[in-house]
């Protein structure tokens, strides 16, 4: 882990790419890595996959990186499952007290975020 990414942000600009794709998780600095790429090009496409999926991740991003950023999480929210889904759902949430098994979901946590 480095403390900044800028060298690598200003190669992946100057190479002339119009987005950057980082396929690893956030426990390996990703929240850093994403500020540098964006302060080193606003406005390029910013892509990740499910291992940057999580609150620890989207909490800590500026709006300039959550503007340009897409992240390929193939989930659904638990009430778009078919029945048996929604029999697995019953029991997570039995398991957990109530609560549903994808409550850290990113996509879960803006939406709840913008119905407040």
């Amino acid at each position: 882990t480095a403390p900044n990414y800028r060298s690598l942000a200003g190669g992946v600009v100057s190479s002339g790419a119009s987005c950057f794709y980082f396929g690893g998780i956030t426990a390996n600095n990703a929240v850093q890595l994403y500020k540098d790429m964006n302060a080193a090009n606003p406005d390029m496409k910013l892509f990740g996959p499910d291992g940057v999926g999580d609150a620890d991740f989207t909490e800590n991003l500026t709006p300039g990186i959550e503007k340009q950023l897409y992240v390929t999480l193939p989930t659904l929210p638990p009430e778009q499952y078919p029945p048996a889904g929604q029999e697995v759902f019953k029991e997570i949430r039995k398991a957990k007290g109530g609560s549903d098994p994808d409550e850290r979901h990113p996509a879960g946590d803006r939406e709840r975020r913008r119905q407040r």
